[in-house]
Formats: structure tokens, C-alpha cells, sequence
């Protein structure tokens, strides 16, 4: 079980089952789970839900400095609840998105993989693979999962670990984290790789799988990022029929990898 991409009003849920089952969580304010009962899908079942071993929700919505209470599996009554907490205050990050892509020993790419940054005490950030094996990491804040008041500074360019896993295969790639190292050069799923010293400079002579994506932030096509783009992101999130506009990395659904993209823009754009 782990718990990632923590903010005051949201958080991602993933784990793995021994065998493929559908995905169902269910959580609430009330610790004797008998009150508020919500149920949330897997981030990848917008439309049709789907039997698998890798399963990750991520619950918006949530309200900041409060406690939640979550089960996995049906039927709820019988399963254990687990928590989590969400922190009060809401802090700013001025890092562009860590984007990479994962293929397998034949060059294929590798889709659905889940992808992990993770440092030492904090909460990590964690994402998947798209329909191409490319990735979009938004490097949100990162909380002290025993003090919630505490957020690492990326600003201090700190050593991470980007854990890749797919099956039974894993690669670690570890990385100094720096706000201009553009596009990670293509990892190979079941390969580890050393990147702490990879100077800023040369990135732009590795070879890449693509070029970093040029996102569309004006989601209403007034000209202006604002507001209003945020708000017709919410509006369309999770929802079957959706305004392709709000689909802001085009995987396909419009989901909270979305509305951390469109956050982040409007979070370092010029004032």
C-alpha cells in the first residue's frame, strides 16, 4: 500500500492484488464507517472498469487538515480501515513536471507502469505509464509523513529515487532533482540507472524519446490562464463525455494529473 502525491484536498491510493481484481475503495470521515460512505474508481476506469494487479485511486476533493478513513475490497463491513490525514496549508511548487518514458528490451513502450519519486521521511509522488510509455510526474510538494507542517525544499535540488515497476519488473533510477533537467533520457523497464550526475547542460545532447509536451493551459480559449481554465477542468473531471480541451497531457481522460498540470501553470506564471 502507498500513499502519494499528498495535498490538502487530495491524495493517490495504490497497491497490488496477487491476482487481477477490479478496483473498489471506499472511504469517509466517520472512523466507525458508518456515515458519508464514498466510493472511488481507479484513475485508468473512466470509462469501463478493468480486472488488474496494479491498482491506483487518487480522492480529491478533500477537505485540508482533516482525517479520512479508507477500505479496499468488498464487502466494506468485514475489512479493515485504514487512514490518512491531510495537511492544513497549501504550498507552492516552481518545478516543470519530471517527463520520461519506459520501454522494454525490444523498444517497446511499456504501458501502465507505475512510476514512484521518492526521498527518504516524505511522502512520495507517483504516477503511470500512458498508452505510449511516456509519463508526466507534476513535482508537487512533498510533506514529512510525521509532521504534515514540514515540506521539503526542492529548491535544494535533493538526491530522489524513481522507482519504475511493472509485474515483476523494476528499475531504479537515481536522480538529482534539478528544475532544468528537461526530458529523462529512456529507461528500460528491469534496468537501474545512475543519473545524480548528470550535468544540466548535457541533457539536450541524450537521446529522447520526445520532445517535452507543450501543454495547453487555455482550457476556454479566451486567451488568458486563469481561473475559469480551472474550473472547467474540475468540471469535467472523471466524466465520460468531457471537453477534449480539459484533457491537458491527451492521455484520454480528464483526471488529477490534469488539474495538477493546469495548478502548476497558473502556480508560476508571470505576475
Amino acid at each position: 500500500m502507498t500513499l502519494s502525491n499528498l495535498s490538502p484536498q487530495s491524495i493517490t491510493i495504490s497497491w497490488l492484488t496477487d491476482n487481477p481484481t477490479s478496483t473498489q475503495l471506499t472511504f469517509t470521515t466517520d472512523q466507525n464507517f458508518l456515515q458519508n460512505l464514498k466510493s472511488a474508481k481507479d484513475d485508468r476506469d473512466q470509462n469501463n472498469a478493468q480486472s488488474r494487479n496494479s491498482h491506483l485511486v487518487t480522492l480529491s476533493d478533500l477537505q485540508p487538515n482533516t482525517n479520512y478513513y479508507y477500505k479496499i475490497g468488498q464487502p466494506i463491513f468485514f475489512n479493515p480501515s485504514q487512514q490518512f490525514s491531510t495537511p492544513s496549508q497549501t504550498t507552492n511548487s516552481s518545478f516543470s513536471p519530471l517527463v520520461g518514458s519506459v520501454i522494454n528490451n525490444q523498444s517497446e513502450p511499456v504501458v501502465e507502469a507505475q512510476i514512484t519519486l521518492q526521498v527518504p521521511n516524505y511522502f512520495p509522488l507517483s504516477t503511470y505509464t500512458t498508452s505510449n510509455g511516456s509519463f508526466v510526474l507534476p513535482l508537487l510538494p512533498l510533506y514529512q509523513q510525521n509532521d504534515l507542517s514540514k515540506v521539503l525544499d526542492l529548491s535544494q535540488n535533493p538526491d530522489v529515487l524513481l522507482t519504475i515497476t511493472k509485474d515483476n519488473q523494476v528499475s531504479k533510477i537515481n536522480l538529482h532533482l534539478n528544475n532544468k533537467l528537461g526530458t529523462l533520457p529512456p529507461i528500460i523497464l528491469g534496468q537501474n540507472l545512475d543519473l545524480t550526475s548528470l550535468p544540466v547542460a548535457s541533457t539536450s545532447n541524450i537521446p529522447q524519446p520526445s520532445p517535452s509536451p507543450a501543454f495547453n493551459f487555455d482550457v476556454t480559449g479566451d486567451g488568458k490562464i486563469n481561473s475559469l481554465d480551472l474550473i472547467t477542468v474540475q468540471n469535467n473531471l472523471g466524466k465520460k463525455k468531457f471537453n477534449p480541451k480539459a484533457d491537458i497531457n491527451s492521455d484520454g481522460v480528464v483526471d488529477q494529473k490534469d488539474l495538477d498540470l493546469l495548478k502548476q501553470a497558473l502556480q508560476t506564471k508571470p505576475q
